[in-house]
């Protein structure tokens, strides 16, 4: 999954309002952080499904209605600007809630 396909996902019909959040840190590498962030969150999700594109360091969290439909509800990736590493989070505070995404929100923070 890409920020393309989860942009994708905003414009079929969903409001178009999205939030991004940005981790940093001073302390090294985030990539053990982001990798344990994605274990966590596979271990406490019932009715979603983790996409991940390991070699992008990009994972989605994802709302699966059936087998050929589903929702991207929060675009997680790790990347490097300015030479530091960040992980950003991008999700739609309404398509959060009314999908039951805040469960897992407020697990995350």
């Amino acid at each position: 999954m890409s920020s393309k396909d989860f942009n994708f996902n905003l414009k079929r019909g969903y409001p178009r309002f999205r939030l991004t959040v940005i981790w940093d840190t001073d302390t090294g590498s985030l990539r053990r952080l982001f990798k344990n962030l994605k274990q966590a969150i596979s271990t406490r999700v019932d009715s979603f499904e983790i996409y991940d594109n390991v070699r992008d360091d990009v994972f989605t969290l994802a709302k699966v209605f059936n087998e050929y439909d589903s929702l991207n509800i929060i675009f997680f990736q790790l990347s490097t600007y300015g030479g530091e590493q960040l992980i950003r989070i991008d999700f739609n505070p309404n398509t959060l809630k009314e999908f039951g995404g805040m469960k897992v929100w407020r697990q995350l923070i």
